[in-house]
């Protein structure tokens, strides 16, 4: 029996039609091995071939996506997006070219309906929906995601589908772009309504810095395609922001100014470029503006709450961010901020129900869990303090200045264990850091060893002199041994560092009544309190300059104060105590005067 050979038979007119309808996927890739994957697959049942051309990855982003099917191409990276864009079409064997991200993903589109749209548009390119999710509350053109991954997203068209043809190339280095090759090849560019799905700014990236890269080596000049584009502007000036280059930022986002007025979102980066460089007065007016403009967004309150609170300002900044709360119902950070204002206006039973809507909203912020401690303890509750510390998670990377307020805190408990054992924690995360050497010297003084603490700020301040924070620290150290000259010159030098500072304020006024310069010291003191630092250090030092002068009464009431705000503190109650002894005699003279001796020679004024 012959055997039969099974045979397919090709027609002719089937393979030319695959060939024109022959689809190859280019992606451009470097360090995506969280993406790849997903971005492979979301075109496995569409193209013909994917081609991945990854621009120097160092973890396994090439075998992920050898492993899903696509072919890989290694080039160096030149500081060039259209470079990368242009090798991976010049790769591409099909008849058409479909243009992803490694960090995006295709809807579903199959491939009956590309052959349907290409054989009704032969000669066309097609434009798709990008959707881009973003954990932003502000950003140009955002609007409710409807999606679990994230509340806001934005979107734009951009042209995703082109025939290959060597006359049709990317253009820019940074915001790269095929629209001006298409217009000059004579391609129309046909509306699809098809949807990526973009994720890329959901998790930090390393697109931003070679964005950044590719924009400072050619000196800043204008590489970016579509300059009188808004968008295209607006992108560029984001970049600049986050890569710290707050006058480029300004200055494009002036540009952006000129071509939508009204646009607020422009007006918001140069607010918070402005606020970056500590141009609080500049921040101000454009984030005003920004809220002429469109009242309805809730970022803006936010971020004017924050320059105002850097202005010691903070009943307007409270008025400004529970606007913002208003208006979007709650938000975590702005309800921390908020917060924080409150605290800073001795209203601590308003800050505690803040505080506590953003850590319901997130539980596992260090930062507010510190503010929530400070609250607590500012308000007398020491206990509920120290519980509130113990619930931070120091998860590797906690930012240095969550350290620095813990390690304050614990200082001012008087827990010399549990401040050693965060600086240990913190040691480990900033080695070698200016901070730990600061951190040091707090423990120092903890444990009574100011010649050590006197020591290691002096160092630091070699270091680091324009720093207000570490000349005030030096300050209170000279102060305590009895170096009052040079305690008022440390305080003096952070003084015309930070001049709006209350507690600097509040650290002249002591050591010039020290000194014996009481009508200066009292203005100061006056001063410190006027200007925000209504706590209960600043209503007992300003009781100790009154006692010190006799004036009992005026003593007795911040002594009061004092003692109103921080309930526990018995330094403070001890001085209400000499100051109502000495108060009752004159009472009962019916005015008449005591003496202006000192009140026992135990007053000292705490920080």
């Amino acid at each position: 029996m012959s055997r039969r050979r099974n045979a397919e038979v090709f027609d002719f007119k089937d393979i030319t039609e695959s060939k024109r309808h022959a689809l190859s996927c280019c992606i451009i890739a470097r360090d995506e091995e969280d993406s790849i994957e997903r971005a492979i697959a979301s075109v496995r049942d569409l193209a013909d071939e994917v081609i991945v051309v990854d621009t120097g990855s160092g973890d396994g982003t090439c075998d992920l996506a050898r492993r899903g099917g696509a072919r890989v191409v290694r080039i160096p990276w030149r500081r060039d997006f259209s470079e990368a864009r242009n090798r991976a079409i010049a790769e591409a064997s099909g008849a058409w070219v479909l243009v992803l991200d490694a960090d995006e993903e295709l809807a579903p589109f199959t491939r009956e309906a590309f052959r349907e749209l290409v054989a009704e548009h032969p000669r066309a390119a097609f434009s798709m929906r990008q959707v881009t999710y973003t954990r932003s509350t502000a950003g140009y053109g955002l609007l409710p995601a409807g999606s679990e991954q994230a509340e806001h997203c934005f979107m734009c068209d951009q042209v995703r589908l082109f025939p290959k043809d060597d006359r049709l190339r990317y253009r820019g280095r940074v915001h790269e772009s095929i629209e001006g090759s298409l217009a000059e090849a004579g391609v129309p560019v046909i509306a699809t309504g098809r949807t990526i799905h973009h994720y890329g700014r959901l998790a930090p990236s390393g697109r931003v810095p070679r964005k950044y890269d590719a924009y400072v080596s050619r000196g800043g000049e204008e590489i970016e395609v579509g300059p009188n584009d808004a968008r295209y502007v607006y992108e560029l000036a984001a970049l600049l922001f986050e890569a710290k280059e707050f006058t480029e930022a300004i200055t494009h986002a002036g540009r952006g100014l000129a071509l939508e007025p009204d646009n607020w979102e422009f007006l918001n980066i140069q607010g918070m470029a402005r606020l970056a460089m500590g141009d609080l007065a500049g921040a101000e007016r454009s984030l005003r503006l920004a809220i002429e403009l469109n009242a309805s967004i809730p970022e803006l309150y936010n971020n004017i709450g924050v320059v105002l609170m850097e202005h010691k300002q903070a009943r307007g900044a409270l008025r400004f961010l529970e606007q913002g709360l208003e208006l979007c119902g709650g938000n975590v950070p702005m309800s921390a901020n908020a917060a924080r204002a409150c605290l800073s206006l001795g209203m601590y039973e308003k800050a505690l129900q803040h505080i506590t809507d953003s850590l319901s909203g997130d539980p596992f912020l260090p930062r507010s869990h510190a503010l929530h401690a400070e609250i607590l303890y500012r308000s007398g509750d020491h206990r509920g303090a120290e519980e509130a510390l113990g619930r931070i998670q120091f998860l590797s990377g906690t930012s240095l200045d969550i350290y620095l307020r813990v390690i304050h805190l614990y200082t001012r408990m008087g827990m010399v264990d549990a401040a050693e054992a965060v600086l240990g924690r913190s040691a480990r995360d900033y080695p070698d850091h200016d901070g730990i050497l600061y951190l040091s010297a707090k423990i120092s003084e903890l444990k009574g060893e100011d010649g050590r603490a006197l020591s290691l700020y002096r160092s630091l301040v070699r270091r680091s002199p324009g720093n207000a924070d570490l000349r005030n620290a030096l300050g209170c150290v000279c102060e305590r041994l009895g170096r009052l000259e040079e305690a008022l010159v440390s305080f003096e030098r952070a003084k015309e560092i930070e001049p709006a500072n209350p507690s600097i304020e509040m650290n002249i006024g002591i050591v010039k009544d020290r000194l014996g310069m009481t009508e200066e010291a009292e203005a100061h003191l006056a001063g410190a309190i006027a200007m925000g630092e209504r706590t209960g250090a600043g209503y007992n030092a300003l009781g100790c300059h009154y006692a010190g002068r006799g004036e009992y009464l005026e003593a007795l009431r911040c002594f009061g104060r004092a003692v109103e705000m921080e309930p526990r503190n018995m330094q403070f109650r001890t001085n209400l105590g000499m100051a109502c002894r000495k108060v009752d005699p004159m009472m009962r003279k019916r005015g008449e005067a005591a003496g202006p001796e000192p009140i026992d020679g135990s007053l000292t004024p705490s920080r």
